[in-house]
């Protein structure tokens, strides 16, 4: 309770508990169980109060349900996921956000994380894994959100997760995750995630057709324009002068 109250009074817009244990953490065994129903409840209570909810990093079916059993919005990656789950996600409304790419930047450069050959091997697996986890919770009607699970220098490269969960989703429903669906999740529907008069005109114009060719979203040198709240912060070829 004080830990999220504090990261609230520092300026957080949301509170993330990790519910279950990493792919490449060095100690925590992936299945374990980090917190427990109550010490997750608690947070998701602190939370509600000010206005917001409580995201959980749940990478095993036991954790999604205990997440669930406490109030959890968001589930944060979903990759071992169990049909049964998948559609107790849907029925209560909760939201999942698959991260693809990491996995995908972890198996194709293993070296930038010194990562061992054990580890390149569990990641192979659960990669594979966390495809179907996909398949099976939109098959579930289950509100897949976008994120990346990428920080610091490869943060530029973001836009490849709509590519890979294109895989499972196609090209359509993979934009619209990275922003109908999110702006849902973040409780902004009103304000961003679609093209409206009376919203933020939050854009970007790619040069190209992504609905025709989602590997334009990998490169960031495709996305030309981009306005933030009506400003343009991104005009690499002047096109908006």
């Amino acid at each position: 309770r004080r830990a999220a109250r504090e990261q609230l009074r520092r300026g957080a817009t949301q509170i993330k508990l990790m519910a279950s244990g990493g792919v490449i953490s060095p100690t925590d065994p992936l299945d374990s169980l980090q917190l427990s129903v109550a010490e997750i409840a608690v947070a998701v209570e602190v939370a509600h109060s000010w206005g917001t909810y409580v995201m959980a990093h749940c990478h095993t079916t036991p954790s999604i349900e205990m997440a669930l059993d406490a109030g959890v919005r968001s589930i944060e990656h979903g990759s071992i996921l169990e049909p049964e789950t998948a559609r107790r996600i849907a029925a209560e409304g909760a939201f999942m956000v698959p991260t693809l790419q990491t996995m995908e930047s972890f198996l194709a450069h293993p070296d930038r994380m010194g990562l061992a050959p054990e580890k390149i091997a569990l990641l192979d697996g659960f990669a594979r894994q966390a495809y179907r986890s996909v398949e099976i919770a939109r098959d579930a009607g289950v509100k897949l959100a976008s994120g990346s699970d990428v920080v610091g220098p490869w943060q530029g490269r973001r836009g490849e997760e709509m590519v890979y969960k294109s895989r499972v989703l196609g090209a359509h429903e993979a934009i619209i995750s990275a922003t109908r669906v999110n702006a849902e999740l973040f409780m902004l529907e009103d304000e961003i995630g679609t093209v409206e008069t009376g919203k933020r005109a939050d854009l970007v114009l790619v040069k190209g057709q992504p609905l025709d060719d989602i590997e334009l979203m990998a490169e960031p040198d495709n996305v030309v324009v981009v306005l933030q709240d009506g400003a343009v912060v991104k005009d690499s070829e002047g096109r908006v002068a």
